[in-house]
């Protein structure tokens, strides 16, 4: 086909192209049984096996008499049908373009997807995601706009988490009867509970946020488990020694004593770390078995950090605070 019967093409077809950055050049055969490929301007049938692309902007300056295969660049980069969103959206990324053909098996065109295709996917996978996070169905919360989202869908997209945190948060009330002598004995202890456990929940998130991107986008994968861990509980450390000296200087400031400071110190590098190791794991496992790590990561370290980190605390207090160790 010569330019200027391209460009008659478009002109012919108008009204059924949304948008033409580049045109998808096919190859003829005619060999091809007919009523098995596209429709020439001529009525000739052919194969649509993908041979090159040429953008719109140069179509429009070229010698209308020139053949199309004199300007297009062959062999365009192309999907499969089957290709993975996230894989489309690389390509289109990693080349600035603004358009991707797709493919079948044979190499046949079937379509194209343009970049802003992939924006949507991914600004509404992104959506699910952050409710998901929030312990919030987000496949059944995403679906509607706010205000046009039912009650009863609202309720339902909340109550299955809900209900499951709120039975696991009963261990934070088991953990405090456990100790209720020590807190009995030492009510300063009371004071530091909620600093420890949200900083403990803090920590744990942002490492789960931290490895969820990196398996969203293939920076991590399941076999990088224990560089994972080892980073992550690297860094817990590292933050709990900071975080620790901050708290040392803070329980003094409220006046009491070095014993107790020092307690709250050791617990600060302890729940750091531990909730940096355990929120390094949970994506990795959630995926490992098959659950999203959006949905179950988030609500899953909180419940956790606050019954361990309260279990660390009181275990940690009873061997270095004065008067639960049995010293004078």
């Amino acid at each position: 086909m010569t330019v200027g019967a391209a460009l008659a093409r478009l002109r012919e077809d108008q009204t059924e192209i949304e948008v033409a950055q580049n045109c998808y050049i096919v190859d003829r055969d005619e060999s091809e049984e007919p009523g098995n490929g596209y429709r020439t301007p001529g009525g000739q049938e052919g194969s649509t096996r993908l041979v090159g692309v040429v953008p719109l902007r140069l179509l429009a300056v070229a010698d209308p008499s020139a053949p199309i295969e004199s300007i297009m660049t062959p062999s365009p980069i192309a999907v499969r049908e089957d290709t993975e969103r996230g894989d489309a959206a690389e390509i289109v990324r990693a080349h600035d373009f603004l358009s991707l053909p797709v493919v079948d098996k044979h190499g046949r065109l079937v379509g194209a997807v343009r970049v802003d295709d992939l924006l949507d996917a991914a600004l509404s996978k992104v959506g699910v995601g952050v409710l998901n996070q929030g312990g919030v169905a987000g496949k059944i919360a995403a679906r509607l706009p706010y205000f046009q989202t039912s009650l009863f869908k609202v309720v339902r997209s909340r109550i299955t988490w809900l209900v499951l945190l709120f039975v696991a948060e009963t261990a934070t009330g088991t953990v405090l009867r456990h100790f209720e002598d020590e807190l009995a004995k030492v009510v300063a202890l009371s004071f530091f509970i909620p600093l420890l456990i949200g900083t403990g929940g803090n920590a744990g998130s942002q490492t789960v946020s931290t490895v969820i991107r990196a398996l969203a986008l293939g920076e991590v994968r399941l076999g990088d488990a224990l560089r994972v861990l080892f980073r992550e509980a690297s860094a817990g450390i590292a933050l709990g020694v900071l975080l620790a000296a901050i708290a040392f200087g803070r329980a003094l400031l409220w006046g009491v004593g070095y014993d107790l400071a020092g307690c709250v110190a050791v617990t600060v590098l302890i729940v750091c770390t531990w909730a940096n190791t355990v929120g390094a794991l949970i994506p990795l496992a959630a995926q490992r078995v098959g659950v999203d790590p959006t949905v179950i990561s988030g609500p899953l370290i909180t419940t956790l950090v606050d019954a361990s980190g309260l279990f660390i605390y009181l275990t940690v207090a009873k061997v270095m605070v004065a008067q639960l160790a049995g010293s004078p």
